[in-house]
């Protein structure tokens, strides 16, 4: 998703009003209403109340304007940081939403970004193989991709990333027992899931067929466009989900989370960094590429075996 819709949805929420909105943008009012119902559409909730007095924001609203906040703010910081090194090339950089609210901020901390002596760092956030399909036309220079078999790019530099971990994971308000647990008892219970092609949902497609199950199978499915407002709604009792380890560390440590583990369920895919390997060695691309290794590693101890 280009930030470009964030930062409407941020700029109605701070002005109450799509006309001023559109004015402080630029732009004209039909183009910020498009972007404001494309990001309903993407997160499958109501976003903004409209009355005859202006816009406010819903819950939902409120939550994906804070989220989104923080997104816009460390992209402005990155690039920044980029353009401190000089007027160079611009750099196109992808990776999942998820990857990027993950390590971003580590990638803005590494003391080495202003030495990437880019004129501009132009952010894409897709599903993997849109990320793969794009660094594959030369729309982009450097992209994370999650993937489950290898990926077939001849002309491209692979870095090994560490794999994408997932848990599966509800409120204790469902009654259901950390630990193992039966895919019968799992089934009974309503399910998160992100959009068709998202990473977490292929992967529990991928191992709910290896079981002789799909996604259709639990309760009910309740799409959203985004694994925070799924942590949301995970954390308000409402199902079962597949969230990035990393996001939910803190609240399965206080309890206030629940794991789930089922026989024959992997919870992983592999991850890797695509650059395209005739790039100059000491090129903007190749020095981001060496950045992005350094954040994605930099959760592990120095000792930690890569692949």
């Amino acid at each position: 998703m280009e930030s470009v819709y964030w930062h409407s949805l941020v700029e109605v929420a701070r002005s109450g009003s799509i006309s001023s909105a559109a004015a402080a943008l630029g732009v004209t009012q039909s183009a910020v209403s498009r972007r404001l119902k494309f990001l309903e559409d993407h997160y499958d909730a109501q976003l903004l109340e409209r009355s005859a007095s202006g816009v406010s924001l819903t819950a939902q609203g409120r939550f994906v304007v804070a989220r989104a906040r923080s997104i816009l703010a460390l992209e402005a910081d990155l690039a920044a940081g980029v353009r401190e090194g000089g007027a160079g090339q611009a750099v196109r950089f992808g990776c999942t939403q998820g990857w990027a609210a993950l390590y971003l901020s580590h990638l803005v901390d590494r003391s080495g970004l202003a030495e990437i002596g880019a004129a501009e760092l132009r952010l894409t956030f897709a599903p993997p193989g849109e990320l793969e399909e794009a660094f594959v036309c030369g729309a982009l220079d450097v992209a994370v991709i999650d993937h489950d078999q290898p990926l077939q790019l001849p002309s491209a530099r692979l870095d090994p990333l560490p794999s994408s971990q997932l848990a599966l994971v509800s409120h204790p308000s469902l009654g259901l027992a950390a630990g193992v647990d039966s895919l019968a008892a799992l089934l009974a219970h309503p399910v998160i899931v992100r959009r068709p092609g998202c990473c977490s949902r292929v992967l529990l497609e991928r191992d709910l067929a290896f079981m002789g199950a799909a996604i259709t199978d639990f309760a009910s499915v309740h799409e959203v466009g985004d694994f925070l407002v799924q942590r949301a709604l995970v954390e308000s009792g409402q199902g079962i989900s597949l969230l990035p380890r990393p996001l939910v560390e803190d609240a399965l440590r206080s309890g206030s989370l629940v794991e789930h583990t089922l026989a024959g369920f992997k919870l992983s895919r592999l991850r890797t960094l695509v650059s395209c390997a005739t790039a100059p060695a000491e090129g903007a691309p190749a020095r981001l590429r060496d950045l992005v290794v350094e954040a994605a590693w930099a959760r592990f101890p120095p000792d930690a075996p890569r692949p």
